[in-house]
């Protein structure tokens, strides 16, 4: 899952970060490897799914729906352009499609609005062995906070 956040602020209050990190895991302990991994398997901006994570110190459980964030700032209506790397290293070609998570909270007080995060390619393939980068804007004509919340999955399953 990645959510996707823009924060704005007045332009005299913050410098223009467009050259900042695009995607950081919502974990700290990341597995990064480069070798191909038996099954469906996928790098995310080098970042293993599936992946083991400690649960307990003698206890691991397999998660195959970590969470990212990806921050947009932005000082202007000019839209900000972020990237994410695929990397099929495993054993299957997968498909992939990216879904919004609609939320429920505030959708009856709030006024809806056009999404300002724009996804280049929601869905797609990516071969064994193959790199994919994709594009993801953001551009609003209000100053806020925006988040959105989308779903990642694959066919076959990232899982065990």
């Amino acid at each position: 899952m990645v959510e996707v956040v823009k924060f704005g602020r007045e332009a005299s209050e913050v410098d223009d970060t467009i050259a900042q990190s695009s995607v950081t895991s919502c974990e700290l302990n990341d597995q990064e490897v480069e070798e191909e991994f038996g099954g469906p398997s996928l790098l995310f901006n080098g970042v293993l799914i599936p992946r083991l994570v400690r649960d307990k110190p003698n206890t691991y459980r397999i998660d195959t729906d970590p969470q990212f964030m990806l921050c947009f700032r932005s000082t202007n209506a000019n839209p900000r352009h972020r990237k994410v790397v695929l990397k099929n290293n495993g054993t299957e070609d997968l498909i992939y499609q990216w879904k919004k998570v609609e939320r429920t909270f505030f959708t009856e007080i709030l006024p809806p609005r056009d999404s300002p995060f724009f996804f280049f390619s929601n869905n797609g393939g990516i071969a064994r062995g193959e790199s994919k980068t994709l594009h993801i804007s953001f551009q609003s004509g209000y100053e806020g906070v925006f988040s959105e919340t989308w779903k990642f999955t694959t066919n076959p399953p990232l899982c065990c």
